[in-house]
C-alpha cells in the first residue's frame, strides 16, 4: 500500500494536482463533479479531525459538531431542494453528547456512534432521533453490513460484533506479540462477511492493516502496512499516506490489492496517532473529505477583555506555544508543511530571528520547560514511539538526550521546581491516558493519577500544593484540581467543558480552553483546609481568531494568551469537499 518511493509519489501528487488544475479549467465537459459545503451552510461547525460518514445512498451527511462545549452528531441533508444547490441546515441529535465517529447502517435508518473513548456505544433511529445504549465502546469506530451486524471497537481493544438479534459477540483482540494495542476501524467488504480492519501497534511503524472475517477472525491476512484507517469503496482502498488521501485498487474478491496507489488529495485533515483521516465515501463512486485548516501564520498574544494582538512575527506554521519562566523566551513547535513532520524552536519576545532547536527527522513536539529555563523537554518519535528527550539550551550541538525510553507515548505538560517533578500523559493499553511524574534530578517515574478515566495535561501550582488536570470522569473533558500529593478529595472547576488548565503566577486562578475554544478562568481560595473555587468567566466577549489551542500558554498574571494566530482574515472557511464520480480524476491525469 505504500508508494514504491518518493520519487514517484512525488510525480504522483503533481500529476494530481495538475490534473485537478484540468479540470477545473474544462468543468463543464468532464465527468467528474466537485463541490464544496462550507461550514456557514451547514449551519453547525465542523470539529474533530474525521467523524464524517456519507449515507449509503449519498443523500446525507453525519459529522460531529460542537455545542455547549460538547461534540454532537449531527446531520445534513445533502439532497438540493427548490433548484439550490446549498445543502440544508444540519440537525444536532438531541442525546447525542460527547459523539465521534459514526458510521450508517445500510439502509441508512440507523447511526452507530461512540462516546468520548470510554462512553458506551449509541444508536440512532434517523427517523425518529431515539438514541439508546448498545455496549462499551472504545474509539476505534464501527461498520455496518447488511445483515444488520455491527462490528466495533470496544473497550478491550478488540473488535466486537452485535447482530441483528441485539447479541454481542467478541470477534478480535490485540495480539501483544506483534506489539498491537487496539484494533480500529473496522469495514465490511461487499459480501458482509469479511472485513479490513488496522491493528495498531505502539509503534506506528508496526501497524498493519488486515483482512479477515467474522466466521473465522483467528484467521487474519496483512494486506498493507500503514497507520492510516481504510476504506473500500468502488473498486478501491482509500486511506492516507503523511496527509495524502491514497486510492489504490482492490480485487474484493480476492482481498488483494491489484495496483498501484494514486493520490486523491493533499493535506486532509488526518490524525497520525490514531490513523483516523476526515474522508468517507459510497459505492457509487461519490467521495467527501476534509482538508486541514490552513496553518496558523504566527504566534501572537491575545488580550484578554480588549481583543487586541501582539504579533510575534519571524515564524509561521506555529501550532504549539509555551513561555519561559522568565518571560523572556517562548519554545514553540513548527509543523514543516512540506514533510508534516514538527520541529522545535525558540522565539523572543523581544523580535529577535527565531532559534531552532531540534532538526531531527522525526517529529519533536509538545515543548515545557525545566523550571531554571535551561533546557526544553520534549517528545519525540524517532525511536517509534513517542519518547521524553531533554535539550540543554547552553549547548544545541550534543546537548541533545533520551530522557525517558518507554515502549508507549509519554508527552511532557509541566516542570514543578518546587517539586523537582516533570509531570507528563502516559498512555496505557489498561488505563487509556494518566498522569505521571519523573523526578528531574533522577530516579524512576512514578504514576499520579491512574484510573478506569482519562487524565491528562497536569500542571503544578507555582508552590507545588496542587495540581489541576483535565479528565472524563464525569462524561465530558473537565478541569479538577487536587491536593498534592494526591488525596481523595478532587474539585471541578469547570462546568461546561475545560481542557489545559494553566495556572496564575500567584497560584489563585486556573485558566483553560473548552472544546468550542472559549477560554475561561476560575479562580481559587483556600479556607479552613479545602478550596473555594469561584463560578467560571469566560474571557473574551467573542472568540478571537486562534488556531490550534493544543499548546496554548499564558503569562504571568493572566491577562495575556499567548497561541497560534488563525491565519490572515480571508483564510478559507472550513468546508467538506465532495467529488461524483471520483475516478473520473485518475483519467484526466492521463489524458494529457
Amino acid at each position: 500500500m505504500r508508494p514504491r518511493a518518493g520519487l514517484l509519489l512525488l510525480l504522483l501528487v503533481l500529476a494530481a494536482l495538475a490534473g485537478w488544475w484540468r479540470f477545473n479549467r474544462q468543468a463543464a465537459g468532464a465527468e467528474a463533479e466537485i463541490s464544496l459545503i462550507r461550514e456557514s451552510e451547514l449551519g453547525a461547525a465542523l470539529t474533530a479531525v474525521g467523524c464524517l460518514a456519507l449515507s449509503p445512498d449519498g443523500s446525507r451527511l453525519a459529522f460531529i459538531t460542537a455545542a455547549d462545549g460538547r461534540g454532537m452528531l449531527a446531520i445534513a441533508d445533502l439532497r438540493t431542494a427548490n433548484g439550490s444547490s446549498t445543502p440544508g441546515a444540519a440537525v444536532i441529535i438531541p442525546g447525542s453528547e460527547d459523539a465521534r465517529h459514526p458510521s450508517w447502517s445500510a439502509d441508512g435508518s440507523r447511526i452507530a456512534f461512540a462516546t468520548d473513548d470510554r462512553g458506551p456505544l449509541k444508536i440512532v433511529d434517523t427517523g425518529s432521533h431515539r438514541v439508546s445504549n448498545v455496549a462499551p465502546a472504545g474509539s476505534g469506530g464501527s461498520a455496518w453490513n447488511s445483515k444488520g451486524d455491527l462490528l466495533f471497537a470496544a473497550a478491550d481493544q478488540g473488535l466486537h460484533r452485535r447482530d441483528a438479534r441485539g447479541r454481542t459477540i467478541r470477534v478480535t483482540l490485540p495480539d501483544p506479540a506483534t506489539n498491537e494495542v487496539e484494533h480500529a476501524w473496522p469495514v465490511f467488504l461487499p459480501d458482509g462477511e469479511r472485513f479490513i480492519y488496522l491493528a495498531r501497534a505502539a509503534r506506528p511503524s508496526e501497524s498493519r492493516l488486515y483482512l479477515s472475517s467474522i466466521t473465522a477472525p483467528h484467521e487474519r491476512r496483512v494486506i498493507a502496512e500503514t497507520h492510516s484507517a481504510a476504506l473500500y469503496a468502488d473498486g478501491h482502498l482509500l486511506f492516507v499516506y503523511e496527509g495524502i488521501l491514497m486510492a489504490q485498487p482492490f480485487d474484493a474478491d480476492s482481498g488483494r490489492v491489484t495496483g498501484i496507489a494514486l493520490p486523491v488529495a493533499v493535506g486532509l485533515h488526518w490524525d497520525e496517532w490514531t490513523g483516523e483521516g476526515a474522508f468517507t465515501a459510497t459505492h457509487d463512486g461519490l467521495l467527501a473529505f476534509r482538508l486541514a485548516r490552513t496553518p496558523p501564520d504566527q504566534l501572537a498574544w491575545f488580550t484578554v477583555g480588549a481583543m487586541t494582538t501582539q504579533a510575534i512575527g519571524g515564524l509561521p506554521d506555529v501550532h504549539e506555544a509555551r513561555r519561559s519562566p522568565d518571560g523572556t523566551r517562548i519554545a514553540a513547535t513548527r509543523r514543516d508543511p512540506a514533510t508534516g513532520m514538527d520541529d522545535i524552536w525558540i522565539v523572543s519576545d523581544a523580535g529577535a530571528a527565531p532559534e531552532r532547536v531540534t532538526s531531527h527527522p522525526a517529529s519533536d513536539n509538545s515543548p515545557v520547560w525545566t523550571p531554571d529555563g535551561s533546557a526544553l523537554v520534549f517528545r519525540s518519535n524517532r525511536s517509534g514511539v513517542y519518547a521524553l528527550h531533554r535539550v540543554d539550551l547552553s549547548s544545541l550541538q550534543g546537548g541533545e538526550k533520551m530522557l525517558l525510553d518507554s515502549t508507549v507515548d509519554d508527552q511532557p505538560t509541566d516542570a514543578s521546581g518546587k517539586n523537582g517533578l516533570l509531570l507528563f500523559n502516559r498512555w496505557s493499553m489498561d488505563t487509556r491516558q494518566d498522569v505521571w511524574a519523573l523526578p528531574l534530578a533522577g530516579g524512576a517515574p512514578f504514576a499520579v493519577l491512574a484510573t478506569e478515566f482519562l487524565e491528562g495535561n497536569a500542571a503544578f501550582s507555582p508552590d507545588g500544593a496542587w495540581i489541576a488536570y483535565e479528565t472524563n470522569e464525569s462524561g465530558a473533558s473537565q478541569v479538577h484540581v487536587r491536593r498534592y500529593p494526591i488525596d481523595s478529595t478532587t474539585y471541578r472547576i469547570s462546568v461546561d467543558g475545560g481542557n489545559r488548565p494553566r495556572w496564575t503566577a500567584n497560584g489563585h486562578t486556573v485558566i483553560y480552553v473548552r472544546d468550542d475554544n472559549r477560554f475561561e478562568a476560575v479562580d481559587l481560595e483556600a479556607a479552613n483546609g479545602t478550596l473555594v473555587p469561584s463560578r467560571p468567566r469566560q474571557l473574551f466577549i467573542t472568540r478571537p481568531r486562534i488556531g490550534d489551542l493544543g499548546g496554548f500558554d499564558i503569562d504571568a498574571d493572566g491577562t495575556r494568551i499567548l497561541a497560534p494566530t488563525a491565519g490572515p482574515t480571508g483564510t478559507p472557511e472550513p468546508s467538506i469537499t465532495i467529488i461524483k464520480n471520483w475516478k473520473r480524476l485518475f483519467r484526466m491525469v492521463s489524458s494529457g
